[in-house]
C-alpha cells in the first residue's frame, strides 16, 4: 500500500493516510500493505519513498508547502499514473515545477469527533496557537503580536500548544532574552503530549485560534478548529477551505524561502501588521465572529466527510481498472 512512515498519526500526513485507508475499507476495498498482486499502489508519503510493484496502477498522495519541489521529486511523481494533492495552490506549483502526471484535487476530510460547540458569552478572551516549534507555523509571531496588543492584561490570555518543546522567547526592555513565563502571567505554554480528546477539549475551552503560516499542504490545525465552531485568524492563500473563514484573514505575500534545504522556491509570508489587525477585530466583535463560526461548522462536517470524499476521488480509478 505505502511506505509505513506515511501512516504516522503524530503528524497530519499520517492522519490523512489513515483516514483514507479507513474510508476505502468502509467502501469495501481491501487495503493490504505492500502486496505485489494488488491492482493499485497507493503512496501516502513523500516522493522519495514511493513504492510499487510491476503492473500496478500507481497513485502518489503528496501535499507540499512551497512553490518548488525538492530535488528528485518531480521524476518520482512523473512515474505515477496520477498524483493526489490537497489544494489548487499545490496543483499550480507542481505544474510549474514540471510535474506532468495527471493531478487531482483531494481535500482532506474532518473527523466528526471535532464536533461544533458554542462558545458562550465571556469576560475573558482566550487565544490559542498550535504548531510550535515548527518555524513555518509562526509561534513567535503570535506571541509577539499578543504581548504587543494585550501585554499582561488579565482580560486576555494566550495558550501555545507545542510539540515537545518551545522556541518562544520574550525580549525584555533591556534587550535581554527571557522565557515568557518570566514576563507575562497570561501566557501559557503546554509542551506535554495530548491525546486527541485532550486536544479537542483544549479547543473547546479557548475562543480564538491564531494561526499565521508560511504555507501548508492542507493545514489540519485551522481546519479542525473551524470544525468546532471556533473563529480562526489565519492566512488563506494556501487554503482550499477559505470559504469557511469568518473574515479574519491575514494578508500574506510570496517571498523567497527562508528554508531552502527543506522548502525550496517561494513561501507565503504572513503580515505581522495584518495579524494584529485581525486580533483586534475579533476582540471588538467577538460574539459576532463566534456566532458566524458556529453557524458554518455543520457545513464543514457535511462537505468534508472522509468517506464521501474518498469515494468520489476513487471513483474514476475504479472505472479505469474496470472493477
Amino acid at each position: 500500500m505505502t511506505h509505513a512512515g506515511g501512516m504516522d498519526t503524530t503528524q497530519g500526513f499520517g492522519v490523512a493516510g489513515q483516514q483514507i485507508v479507513k474510508s476505502l475499507q468502509e467502501l469495501g476495498h481491501s487495503t493490504p500493505f505492500n502486496k505485489a498482486d494488488s491492482p493499485v499502489a497507493f503512496n501516502f508519503t513523500q516522493p522519495y519513498y514511493y513504492m510499487y510493484h510491476p503492473n500496478q496502477y500507481k497513485i502518489g498522495y503528496t501535499p507540499w508547502e512551497s512553490t518548488q519541489l525538492p530535488e528528485g521529486w518531480v521524476r518520482s511523481m512523473n512515474m505515477m499514473e496520477e498524483i493526489w494533492t490537497t489544494s489548487e495552490y499545490c496543483i499550480k506549483s507542481f505544474k510549474e515545477d514540471g510535474v506532468t502526471a495527471p493531478l487531482y484535487l483531494f481535500e482532506h476530510g474532518i473527523d466528526h469527533i471535532w464536533a461544533p460547540s458554542r462558545r458562550r458569552s465571556i469576560d475573558k478572551i482566550r487565544f490559542l496557537h498550535v504548531g510550535e516549534p515548527a518555524p513555518r507555523k509562526c509561534g513567535q509571531m503570535v506571541f509577539d503580536a499578543f504581548v504587543e496588543l494585550f501585554g499582561n492584561d488579565p482580560k486576555y490570555s494566550l495558550t501555545i500548544k507545542s510539540n515537545g518543546y518551545s522556541s518562544i522567547r520574550a525580549t525584555l526592555p533591556s534587550g535581554e532574552i527571557a522565557h515568557p513565563r518570566e514576563c507575562y502571567n497570561n501566557v501559557t505554554i503546554i509542551k506535554k503530549t495530548m491525546t486527541v480528546e485532550e486536544l479537542i477539549t483544549l479547543h473547546y475551552t479557548h475562543h480564538v485560534l491564531v494561526y499565521p503560516s508560511y504555507g501548508e499542504g492542507f493545514g489540519f490545525i485551522p481546519f479542525q478548529a473551524m470544525a468546532t465552531g471556533m473563529p480562526v485568524i489565519f492566512n488563506t492563500t494556501w487554503a482550499p477551505y477559505k470559504r469557511f473563514s469568518v473574515g479574519l484573514e491575514i494578508k500574506d505575500r510570496e517571498i523567497d524561502t527562508k528554508w531552502p534545504h527543506v522548502h525550496p522556491g517561494k513561501i507565503l509570508e504572513p503580515s505581522y501588521e495584518s495579524l494584529k489587525e485581525q486580533m483586534v477585530k475579533v476582540v471588538e466583535d467577538y460574539e459576532g465572529y463566534n456566532q458566524h463560526a458556529f453557524d458554518l461548522a455543520p457545513r464543514i462536517h457535511e462537505e468534508y466527510d472522509w468517506k464521501n470524499l474518498t469515494e468520489n476521488a476513487f471513483e474514476h480509478v475504479i472505472k479505469k481498472l474496470g472493477n
